[in-house]
């Protein structure tokens, strides 16, 4: 991977190895926004969404599962809207070492795993 943020090809986006070293790259000038280890997301922020989610679920006690989180603030922003059963998943162990410091003080009841999907029981 070169030095620049974007893989050098597509499928370098299906491998846990670009995303390790995508969330520990620490200089990326690609998206401003990540530049000093923040968010990014890919489709549009909870704010533009929010009203869609409180229709399609409208029982905040849910149970909600983020795969393949990342390091997108949608949870944290369904957490501020009343959401509390978040469950964040990754298979990038790097990215939730992240979010678990992201949010272990501010909201202590998400919960963030790593995960290849295959282990999950609960």
């Amino acid at each position: 991977m070169s030095t620049s943020i974007l893989p050098e090809s597509n499928e370098q986006y299906g491998t846990k190895d670009y995303w390790d070293r995508r969330y520990q790259a620490r200089s990326m000038s690609f998206f401003a926004s990540e530049s000093d280890g923040g968010s990014f997301d890919w489709f549009k922020s909870y704010a533009e969404i929010a009203p869609l989610f409180r229709d399609l679920i409208p029982n905040k006690t849910w149970r909600i599962l983020m795969l393949g989180c990342g390091n997108s603030t949608l949870s944290q922003d369904m957490y501020d809207d009343g959401y509390r059963n978040i469950v964040n998943v990754d298979y990038s162990a790097v990215v939730i070492d992240q979010m678990k410091q992201r949010h272990e003080s501010t909201r202590p009841e998400m919960e963030c795993k790593c995960s290849l999907g295959r282990e999950f029981r609960d």
